[in-house]
């Protein structure tokens, strides 16, 4: 018997009800919309932003750290019993690694807290916009590694 994970890439949004995903897909392209024929210091201003913005594994990771502590430390000095709180939250943190999922998840991505990949999308797309890689056409005949050297240059944009 063989146990088959999902991909680290799209496990929360295998979890996610379609109708989260679709709002969440739909607010992004709304955005991406918004920016066509902005200038490209207004673009460059949101890939910024975009940056910065915090995925849900980001947000997972903090929120299940601070609950953890809050119990070791309520076990450790007030009622032996909270431990077991400790425990529950890494058994959920253990979950959503695994799988994607953890009693969270669902409200934070009715919240409309994206995956990192949800996050990319819109900041290649917006890079697309902007015309960052419109100039990769020009080394298409190229040496493949000037193509690649190009390629990843206008990715690193």
């Amino acid at each position: 018997m063989t146990l088959t994970l999902p991909l680290t890439s799209n496990r929360v949004e295998k979890v996610t009800s379609p109708t989260v995903n679709h709002r969440i897909r739909q607010k992004a392209d709304e955005e991406v919309a918004r920016f066509e024929g902005m200038m490209d210091s207004e673009i460059g201003a949101k890939i910024g932003d975009l940056d910065h913005e915090w995925d849900i594994e980001r947000l997972v990771q903090a929120q299940t750290a601070l609950a953890a502590m809050i119990s070791l430390t309520v076990g450790l000095r007030i009622n032996r019993r909270a431990l077991f709180g400790t425990t529950a939250i890494y058994s959920a943190f253990l979950l959503h690694s695994l799988q994607g999922w953890s009693p969270q998840i669902p409200i934070f991505r009715r919240l409309g807290i994206r995956t990192q990949r949800e996050i990319d999308r819109e900041k290649y797309a917006l890079k697309a916009i902007r015309g960052d890689f419109d100039s990769l056409e020009h080394y298409k005949d190229e040496e493949p590694n000037m193509r690649v050297s190009a390629v990843l240059y206008a990715v690193d944009l």
